[in-house]
């Protein structure tokens, strides 16, 4: 009986072509998966920005002013109208309608404009809130702590959150100074003959104590 005789040359083409055929099917799962890898990517860097903007656009913290009959000006007159004791020395104390009094007008700072301003002063911290209308429109809050600093007050800022997210801290540090100069600025008139030397803060009140230059 014979016995058919093996080709080596066959063995080998068939080892071969099954070693291509695998390698073929691990190349194109290879492909597969980056494919569906930067697909998802793309989907998730397409819609970070959407994200964003609607997380900033939509909610926020809504606060409703309290009604008041104090005015810009009868704020301002209280700051001017300070009286030192017989050692030169002052209280002055301002409330959370005062500090919303003094920011009336709304607050316009670099490409940033923040409208309807209501301010609550807290224990730790006073907090601006708003309507931002520029560069887009959003609900806005502004934490802030106040210290004496070189015979003024220095409005130092911790925190901001346009709707539901919180800026960027490098943001909030480049804004500090230029928001500190600008809340400044109503109290020019306590500046020109008085320095500050501490600030407290206790429920709904600022606390500022001075003295003559």
């Amino acid at each position: 009986m014979n016995q058919a005789k093996k080709n080596p040359s066959n063995d080998d083409e068939r080892f071969y072509r099954e070693l291509d055929e695998k390698k073929s099917h691990g190349s194109c799962c290879t492909c597969q998966t980056f494919a569906i890898f930067f697909i998802i990517l793309a989907l998730i860097l397409g819609g970070t920005p959407f994200y964003l903007y609607w997380q900033i656009t939509h909610g926020g913290i809504l606060t409703n002013k309290s009604n008041t009959s104090l005015t810009a000006q009868t704020t301002q007159d209280k700051i001017k109208n300070i009286h030192p004791d017989a050692f030169g020395e002052f209280q002055l104390v301002l409330s959370s309608e005062d500090m919303t009094n003094l920011l009336s007008e709304g607050i316009s700072l670099n490409n940033l404009v923040m409208k309807d301003v209501y301010v609550l002063v807290n224990p730790n911290n006073i907090i601006v809130y708003g309507t931002l209308t520029k560069p887009l429109s959003s609900k806005m809050a502004i934490e802030l702590v106040p210290k004496a600093q070189n015979g003024q007050i220095q409005f130092v800022v911790q925190k901001i959150t346009a709707g539901n997210l919180a800026i960027p801290s490098f943001m909030v540090s480049s804004l500090s100074n230029n928001f500190s100069n600008l809340v400044n600025a109503k109290f020019n008139s306590l500046y020109n003959n008085y320095e500050i030397t501490r600030v407290t803060l206790v429920e709904n009140q600022m606390e500022i104590f001075g003295k003559l230059k």
